[in-house]
């Protein structure tokens, strides 16, 4: 079984921007630093390895409080100021090896 991983960014006004389709997380972390730069001056920026998969009640699944990461990240409790209520949220889809090349190409390599 092989994955894709569809990453969504929650702003503080609970919208929902759809970054895009990844093979692999770290691929992520440049959609999301750019919807992070107009938060703090731009002072907020993932890394890779920062952003992961973990268990979850009905499979694995990522997900991060933007807030509660940066303060903990920063020491810093001012984070809750510019970034509260923003995520990093998504699906994680997965592919029999035969249907992988298939999706792959229709979620990640599409020519819209």
């Amino acid at each position: 079984m092989k994955k894709l991983y569809e990453v969504i960014f929650v702003s503080e006004y609970n919208n929902f921007m759809h970054l895009g389709w990844f093979e692999n997380l770290d691929d992520a972390v440049e959609k999301i630093n750019e919807e992070l730069s107009v938060y703090g001056n731009g002072k907020y920026k993932f890394e890779k390895g920062e952003l992961i998969e973990y268990p979850s009640t009905f499979g694995n699944c990522f997900d991060v409080e933007l807030a509660w990461f940066f303060s903990e990240k920063l020491q810093n409790e001012e984070v809750f100021d510019d970034l509260q209520s923003c995520e990093i949220r998504g699906f994680i889809w997965t592919f029999k090896d035969d249907e992988f090349s298939k999706a792959k190409e229709l979620f990640i390599n599409a020519k819209l």
